[in-house]
C-alpha cells in the first residue's frame, strides 16, 4: 500500500491519539507496526490484511473484504457524493482551501480532541459547523450520532449552493462511518452499496466497532423499508 498514506495515518494515530490519551496502547496493537520519529516499519500482518487489520475490521466478513480491496489514495479530500466531501484535518484546518472548494458546512467527527482545532469560532460566520466528539476506538458507540449527523448533512445538501466537508483526523474511519450512515438513512442504501459508493472515490476503513454499529443500522433500515412497502 502507498507509503504516503500510511505515513499520514501513523502520524495522526501515534502522535495524536497517544498524546491525547485516547488510545494509549495503540503502539502495541498486535505488534504489527512501530513508528519512531515518523519512520514507518514493515507491517508483519499477512499480505492484504492491512494495518492492524484485527483492530480495524472484522476479519472474514463481507464488508471487511470489500473495505480491504483497492489501494489507499494520498488525497487529503475527495468528493464522495455530489457536494459531499470526505477528508482529513489537513483540509479542515485550511480555511483558504475550504474557501476555494466552496465549502459552506463542516462536520468534524473528531470534535474536542487535542489535535482538532476546528469549531464555530475557528470558521466564523461563513461556515456552519457541527462537531461530533467521537474517538476512533472499537469500543466507542458512534451510533449515538448517526441520526444527528445524517440530519446535518441532509440539511446542508438541501441548501442551494452548499457544499459540506465531513472530516476526522485521517478521513477514513470516524468521518467515513458518518457518511456511510447518512447514505443508509437518507438514501436507503444497504451498507454494502454505501461502501461501494464511497469507495469509488475514496479508500475508507472504519474500525471493527464502527462496522458493527453500521451493520446494526443496516438491519434496522432494511426492516423499516420492508414495513413501508
Amino acid at each position: 500500500m502507498d507509503n504516503c498514506y500510511w505515513e499520514r495515518l501513523l502520524f495522526f494515530l501515534y502522535q495524536a491519539l497517544i498524546a491525547s490519551g485516547e488510545c494509549p496502547n495503540l503502539a502495541d496493537c498486535h505488534g504489527c507496526v512501530e513508528t519512531r520519529l515518523g519512520t514507518v516499519t514493515q507491517c508483519s500482518s499477512p499480505p492484504g490484511r492491512g494495518l492492524c487489520h484485527t483492530w480495524l475490521t472484522f476479519p472474514g466478513s463481507k464488508t471487511a473484504q470489500l473495505l480491504n480491496t483497492g489501494r489507499p489514495s494520498c488525497n487529503h479530500v475527495d468528493e464522495v457524493w455530489p457536494n459531499l466531501f470526505l477528508g482529513d484535518l489537513v483540509t479542515a484546518h485550511n480555511r483558504f482551501v475550504l474557501w476555494k472548494m466552496g465549502v459552506t458546512h463542516v462536520l468534524n467527527a473528531a470534535h474536542g480532541t487535542s489535535y482538532s482545532h476546528g469549531g464555530q469560532d475557528f470558521y466564523g460566520a461563513t461556515i456552519d459547523y457541527y462537531g461530533v466528539p467521537a474517538h476512533d476506538l472499537p469500543s466507542f458507540d458512534i451510533s449515538q450520532f448517526f441520526f444527528s449527523a445524517a440530519q446535518f448533512i441532509h440539511n446542508a445538501l438541501n441548501t442551494p449552493g452548499a457544499k459540506i466537508l465531513v472530516h476526522c483526523a485521517v478521513g477514513v474511519s470516524r468521518s467515513a462511518t458518518l457518511v456511510l450512515a447518512y447514505l443508509m438513512i437518507n438514501h436507503h442504501l444497504p451498507l454494502v452499496e454505501a461502501i461501494k459508493t464511497v469507495k469509488e472515490h475514496r479508500w475508507i476503513s472504519p474500525n471493527r466497532g464502527f462496522l458493527k454499529h453500521l451493520r446494526n443500522l443496516d438491519g434496522r433500515e432494511e426492516h423499516r423499508v420492508k414495513l413501508s412497502q
